[in-house]
């Protein structure tokens, strides 16, 4: 049943969701901004950018052209721990990552079991024995769907 109080609170809720929705700021409008002058334009060597992030890196000490920093980045590139470390570590986050989205996929698993069985008939201790032969083949299948 609505009440006098109930309709006020309602039309206050109502009133300050309206003002809460509009926006007292002015418009904004973008300052005007001269170019820059031509002083910090040097003249002469400068030239557009080239970008070439596609290119292969390769040997990028190599354009230096000293042998000595060719030899020793050949053995950095070798004994570098870290960087066997870090290898590693991504390697392992791969498998990790292939473990997890394997479960995206639905699991078809199979078995097969073997046993034989060797007793006596009845139990008692004569010299007569049996010999018993099982196989099964177990096929399981299942996908999860998780929402």
């Amino acid at each position: 049943m609505w009440t006098v109080v109930s309709g006020l609170r309602l039309l206050a809720l109502g009133a300050a969701g309206t003002l809460a929705a509009c926006s007292l700021a002015p418009v904004y409008q973008k300052p005007a901004t001269a170019p820059p002058p031509d002083a910090y334009k040097e003249a002469g060597h400068w030239k557009a950018a080239q970008p070439a992030d596609l290119q292969p890196r390769g040997a990028w000490w190599g354009a230096y052209g000293d042998s000595q920093l060719d030899a020793l980045e050949g053995k950095v590139s070798d004994s570098n721990q870290d960087l066997k470390a870090a290898f590693a570590r991504l390697q392992q986050a791969r498998a990790q990552m292939r473990f997890v989205r394997a479960s995206y996929f639905p699991t078809i698993s199979a078995c097969r079991d073997n046993a034989d069985f060797i007793g006596n008939r009845n139990g008692n201790y004569c010299n007569t024995r049996e010999t018993a032969h099982a196989q099964s083949l177990y096929v399981d299948r299942a996908f999860n769907l998780e929402m």
